[in-house]
């Protein structure tokens, strides 16, 4: 591998590393401002407050959103950390459709859900930041 070549992939490497640190920045805000608001108000407009901050967070990456993506597509893709995240996003996207769309709204039962989601998210999230670890540590 030619100098220029190595440089680009060390580039391109840092690159993915700064990406994912602004994924992980943005998600960590997203899931303080959801839990914030999980306890405010009615059921259903609390899970879909908490849904609304993650779209938000996703959103405000600069990331472009494909146009057949759905916006809970969109914040998965966006927002999604390997291994951490994908799951507990999945289930709060389930949560806020439902809070969104139902006839039923939410019920307690999906406040505590959303709640345990945000905070898995949060204690993932910690887990994954070296640099909180060491501090916690």
């Amino acid at each position: 591998m030619s100098l220029s070549e190595a440089r680009r992939a060390s580039l391109a490497g840092e690159t993915r590393t700064d990406w994912e640190r602004v994924k992980t920045e943005r998600l960590a805000e997203a899931v303080d401002v959801g839990l914030a608001r999980i306890d405010s108000g009615k059921a259903t407009d609390a899970v879909i407050a908490c849904w609304v901050a993650l779209e938000e967070a996703a959103a405000s990456a600069g990331v472009p959103r494909d146009p057949a993506e759905t916006p809970a597509e969109f914040t998965v893709r966006v927002l999604g950390i390997g291994g951490i995240s994908e799951g507990q996003l999945v289930r709060l996207g389930a949560l806020y459709r439902e809070a969104r769309y139902s006839t039923h709204g939410s019920s307690e039962d999906a406040r505590t859900e959303a709640r345990a989601a945000l905070l898995r998210l949060r204690d993932d999230l910690a887990a994954a930041r070296p640099d909180t670890a060491e501090v916690a540590g």
